[in-house]
C-alpha cells in the first residue's frame, strides 16, 4: 500500500509556496525541480519507488529517487552542479566543450510584479571552473522562441550559448540563462512570451543571483558583461536593458547589448501582420495573443479571439507546451492561408471592445515607453528589412525611440554607442539569425583584445575605425604600424573558413528543379548577397543609410575586402 508523504500539504499550509521548491534526485544523478505549488502529492510505493502527482493530475514515476525541500526566501540556491558537454553540431563532427552546468533557483517577480521563484542555469567551461583559464566575463543569454516544456536551459536545452562556448575559437565566457516565467519551476503557468519587462526582470535577477553563486563557489567570473538575444530573445534582451536602465544602473553595467529580430513594438508588429494577412510566423502571433490574454488577465473568450476550429485548438496547443513552435505553425498553416482564417472577426475588426482590449494590452507590453534609456550603454541592433517573421517596422520604431532619447547611431562599431545594421533587404528571419550568431561570436572573441581594462576601446583601434574610406589593405597596415597583433583575427577567420559552410545553411534560397540538395552559403557569398540586396533605388537606399548612419555599401565592401585580405574568403 502506498504511503503518501504529507510534507507538501504541510508546507503549503505554513509558508509561502513561492519560497519553496522541491528537488528530486534520480538514481542516475539527474535532477528535476518543481515549484511546491506544482505538486499535489509525493508518494513512495511498496517497492520504494517515488511517484509525484502534479497540480493537473499527471503522475510521474521517478523511480528509485529522493526529494529535498529547498528554501529560497531572499537568496538564490544551487540545485545541482554536474559535468556536461556543450555541443555545436557541425555535420558529422560536432565541436564540443566540457562544462559545469549549475542549475539554480532564485527570487524574482512574475509578469504582474508579484514575488515568485524562478529557475536558471549557468554554463562554466571546465577550464574556468578548475582555475586553469581566466574567465573574460559573463554572457547573459535570452533564449529565442520556445514552446516545449523541454526547451528550457535547466532541462538541457541550449541555443546561442552552445555557439559561444563550443565555438571553434574557444572564447572564455560564462553563460547565464533564465528559464523565464512559464518554464522550469514555473512551467505550470503560461509562458511570459514577449510580455513587456517580465523576462527582463527574470534575466537581471538571474544575473545578480548567478554572480553571488559563482562567488560562493570561488569562481572569478571576469569583468566583461554582455546581454544578448535574437527573435523573442532580442525583445527580452532589450527588455533586460530597459529594466537595467530604469532600476539597476548601480548594480549592472553591460559592455554591450546585442539584439536582433525582435518585436519591440508588439502593437506595430500585430498591425503589420494584419495588413499583410499572411501566416509566415503565425505561431509567434498566436503565442503572443494567448500569453497576453492569460497573463494580463484580459478575459477575452477564445471563441472571440480565434476562428473555429482554432478557438479550441490553439489555446490547448500553446498552454500545454507539448508541441514545438514550428509544429504549431505547420498545424495552423495546413488549413489556414491567411491570418483572417485564424483570428476571429471580433479581433480583426479594430472597432470592437475585444480588439480595443487586446490592442491596449499590446501597447502596454511594448518596450518603447516608460523607459529612460542610458545613452552610455552600447547597443547593436540587427534586423532584416523584409523579415518574414518579425516586421522591420518594430526595429525602426525602436531605433527612432533610442535616437530621441539621446543616442546617435552608426553601422560602424566604436563610432557611436548605438550600432544599427539594417542592410539586409531580402534575407529571412532564420538566415539573419545565423548571421547574428556569427557577428556576435566575432565580437565576443575580439572584445578582450580591442577593449582595455576600463571597458574602453583601445586608442589604436579607435583611430583605425575613425579612418574614412580606408581599404582593407590600409586598415591592416595601420594595425601593423601601431603594433597591434592581428594574429587572433587571422586565426579566428581561418578557423571559420573550415566550418562556415557547415554552420550556415541558407533556408531562404530556393532550390531549382535540377538541384539534388540545397547549397550552403559561404561567408563570401553572404557578403556579396548583402551588396546585391541593397536597393538600387536612391530614395530607399538613402533611407537605409539614414537608419544605419553610414554608407552601407562602403561598410559591406570594407568588411568583404578585409576578410578577403586576411585569407578567410580568398
Amino acid at each position: 500500500m502506498k504511503k503518501v508523504i504529507l510534507a507538501i500539504v504541510a508546507l503549503l499550509l505554513t509558508v509561502s509556496v513561492e519560497a519553496k521548491v522541491i528537488k528530486i534526485t534520480m538514481a542516475d544523478g539527474s535532477v528535476r525541480v518543481f515549484a511546491s505549488a506544482e505538486l499535489e502529492s509525493i508518494e513512495f510505493g511498496d517497492d520504494a519507488m517515488l511517484t509525484v502527482t502534479t497540480y493537473d493530475g499527471h503522475t510521474i514515476n521517478m523511480g528509485n529517487a529522493r526529494f529535498d525541500v529547498i528554501d529560497i526566501d531572499d537568496e538564490a540556491e544551487i540545485v545541482s552542479i554536474k559535468d556536461t558537454v556543450v555541443s555545436l553540431p557541425i555535420g558529422d563532427d560536432p565541436i564540443t566543450r566540457q562544462v559545469k552546468k549549475m542549475d539554480f533557483v532564485y527570487p524574482s517577480v512574475d509578469p504582474q510584479g508579484n514575488p515568485v521563484t524562478l529557475s536558471g542555469t549557468v554554463l562554466i567551461p571546465l577550464e574556468i571552473w578548475e582555475g586553469e583559464t581566466k574567465s573574460d566575463g559573463i554572457i547573459l543569454v535570452n533564449h529565442f522562441t520556445t514552446m516545449l516544456k523541454q526547451q528550457a536551459p535547466t532541462r538541457g536545452f541550449f541555443g546561442l550559448e552552445s555557439l559561444y562556448i563550443a565555438s571553434p575559437f574557444k572564447a572564455n565566457y560564462i553563460c547565464v540563462m533564465s528559464d523565464f516565467f512559464g518554464f522550469g519551476v514555473t512551467e505550470r503557468y503560461p509562458q511570459a512570451f514577449v510580455q513587456g519587462t517580465a523576462n527582463g526582470y527574470a534575466s537581471i535577477h538571474a544575473l545578480l543571483a548567478a554572480r553571488k553563486l559563482l562567488t560562493r563557489q570561488g569562481i572569478d567570473y571576469g569583468s566583461l558583461l554582455f546581454n544578448m538575444g535574437y527573435s523573442s530573445g532580442g525583445f527580452d534582451a532589450m527588455a533586460t536593458l530597459k529594466v537595467r536602465d530604469n532600476e539597476y544602473r548601480d548594480e549592472v553595467w553591460f559592455d554591450k547589448t546585442f539584439a536582433g529580430g525582435g518585436p519591440y513594438d508588439v502593437n506595430a508588429c500585430y498591425e503589420d501582420f494584419q495588413k499583410t494577412d499572411t501566416t509566415s510566423f503565425i505561431c509567434g502571433v498566436v503565442m503572443t495573443m494567448v500569453a497576453t490574454n492569460e497573463l494580463q488577465k484580459l478575459g477575452i473568450p477564445y471563441s472571440d479571439m480565434f476562428c473555429p476550429p482554432f478557438d479550441t485548438k490553439i489555446p490547448s496547443w500553446v498552454l500545454a507546451k507539448e508541441m514545438h513552435q514550428f509544429a504549431l505553425r505547420d498545424s495552423i498553416s495546413k488549413t489556414a492561408k491567411y491570418i483572417s482564417d485564424v483570428i476571429g472577426p471580433k479581433i480583426i475588426d479594430s472597432s470592437t471592445p475585444e480588439a480595443h482590449k487586446l490592442n491596449d494590452a499590446f501597447t502596454a507590453i511594448s518596450l518603447i515607453h516608460d523607459w529612460e534609456p542610458d545613452p552610455t550603454q552600447k547597443i547593436y541592433l540587427l534586423h532584416a528589412r523584409e523579415d518574414d517573421f518579425v516586421p522591420f517596422s518594430s526595429a525602426h520604431l525602436l531605433l527612432e525611440f533610442l535616437k530621441n532619447a539621446g543616442y546617435e547611431n552608426n553601422i560602424y562599431a566604436g563610432r557611436t554607442n548605438l550600432q544599427s545594421n539594417f542592410a539586409f533587404k531580402k534575407l529571412g528571419h532564420i538566415t539573419t539569425g545565423a548571421l547574428f550568431a556569427l557577428e556576435t561570436l566575432f565580437a565576443l572573441t575580439a572584445w578582450p583584445t580591442i577593449y582595455d581594462e576600463n571597458h574602453q576601446m583601445k586608442e589604436s583601434y579607435a583611430e583605425i575605425l575613425a579612418q574614412e574610406n580606408s581599404s582593407a589593405l590600409t586598415t591592416m597596415l595601420l594595425m601593423n604600424e601601431v603594433g597591434i597583433d592581428t594574429g587572433w583575427l587571422r586565426s579566428l577567420f581561418s578557423q571559420m573558413q573550415e566550418t562556415v559552410d557547415k554552420i550556415i545553411q541558407d533556408p531562404d534560397k530556393q532550390k531549382s528543379e535540377d538541384e539534388e540538395e540545397e547549397e550552403s552559403s559561404t561567408l563570401l557569398t553572404l557578403l556579396q548577397t548583402y551588396l546585391d540586396l541593397i536597393p538600387d533605388d536612391e530614395t530607399e537606399e538613402a533611407a537605409m543609410n539614414a537608419d544605419c548612419g553610414a554608407d552601407v555599401r562602403t561598410y559591406i565592401k570594407r568588411l568583404r575586402n578585409l576578410l578577403i585580405l586576411i585569407g578567410v574568403l580568398g
